[in-house]
């Protein structure tokens, strides 16, 4: 645990950029699987009490944001392996 932690705490920033990227793009799937189930769930009677979360939009920003940063740490992550 402690190894983790002291590699964690002296990061270079494209391994930061990779973990940001990682947790962007998690983030980005349980944004798309709750729309999912938002869309799975409603009948046309209870189309009036939709919700303000454009979740669609969000998981689509947030795929493309992590995804970069992941593109961006590579080379530099995969240089130090």
């Amino acid at each position: 645990m402690d190894d983790f932690l002291h590699r964690l705490l002296f990061a270079s920033d494209a391994q930061w950029f990779a973990l940001a990227g990682a947790g962007l793009v998690i983030v980005a799937v349980l944004a798309q699987l709750i729309d999912r189930f938002r869309q799975n769930g409603r009948s046309v009677e209870s189309m009036d009490k939709i919700t303000l979360v454009p979740w669609t939009n969000l998981s689509i920003v947030l795929g493309l944001l992590g995804g970069c940063l992941l593109m961006f740490s590579l080379p530099a992550v995969l240089g130090n392996l």
